[in-house]
Formats: structure tokens, sequence, C-alpha cells
């Protein structure tokens, strides 16, 4: 895959703060990168990358559009769900399936399923817990130590 960038006439390359907030608009409202980058008046995606590599404040700003594109999106599976008619159910539940998969990548902690883990002894039991006491520790590390005396060569 080449790094370099197509240069198509009027395509912007060098960061401007406009095209910057054009590009945050169209992603809250639900657009992916590719799409937007696909306008004419747009920058190339490599554009894109290179400005959030090398621009701390459109990164963070960027990061807060794919958020609230996220929301956007959830509010779409509402309405498409919603609006759907009997005889198109097939590609309603296919559309919503799409974005709930898209919405568990993009967000996971707020749009993933949730995940636990629990953890259980012998059969689903409780885990055996053994109790070492203080007296128990004194009599393992007599034994420990009886045990390298036995085997230090003798002086």
């Amino acid at each position: 895959m080449s790094t370099t960038e197509p240069q198509a006439t009027g395509r912007p390359t060098t960061f401007d703060q406009a095209t910057a907030e054009a590009i945050f608009e169209q992603v809250v409202e639900g657009k992916s990168l590719t799409e937007i980058c696909r306008q004419e008046a747009m920058p190339h995606k490599a554009t894109v990358y290179r400005w959030l590599s090398q621009n701390e404040e459109f990164r963070r700003e960027y990061a807060l559009a794919t958020d609230i594109r996220a929301d956007t999106l959830a509010e779409d599976l509402y309405r498409v769900a919603e609006t759907s008619a009997p005889d198109d159910t097939a590609r309603a539940r296919l559309m919503v399936d799409t974005r709930k998969w898209l919405l568990a990548k993009m967000a996971p902690r707020k749009f993933g399923d949730k995940i636990t883990n629990e953890h259980s002894g012998p059969d689903g039991g409780e885990i055996p817990i053994k109790v070492i006491t203080d007296h128990d520790r004194a009599k393992a590390l007599a034994a420990m130590i009886a045990k390298t005396r036995a085997n230090a060569p003798a002086s």
C-alpha cells in the first residue's frame, strides 16, 4: 500500500480549521471518514490520518466527534426498527444487526455486550480457601531450615 497521497485538484493537504470542523460535522451526522474523504472538497483520507497523528487538538475533537457518531448511529437503530415496513423485516433486521455490531466495535464500553467473569470451585461450588495461621507458617519455615541444614555440605 502506498503511503503517498493522491493529489487531486482542489483537495486540501495542509491543516485548516474550517475543513476540520466540516469533517467533525459529518462524522457527528454518522458518516464514515472514508465516505467524507470521497467528497471533492475534502482532503484525502491519508491527509486526515496525518493530521490525526500530528495535531493533538484535532485528534481530541475527532475522538469526541466519533463518540457522538456512535450515539447518532444508536438513535438511527431505533428509527430503522420503528419505521420498517412488515414486508421489509429482513432488510431492517440486517440494517439493525450491522449497526449494532459497528456500535459494539466503535464504543464497546457503551454499546458492547457486558462480559462478566465468575470464578468457582469444583462442580460450580465455592472456591476452597485454606487459612494459614502463623503457627502453620512457623512449622513450614522450621521444616525448610531443617531440610536446608540436612542438605548442606559438612564443614
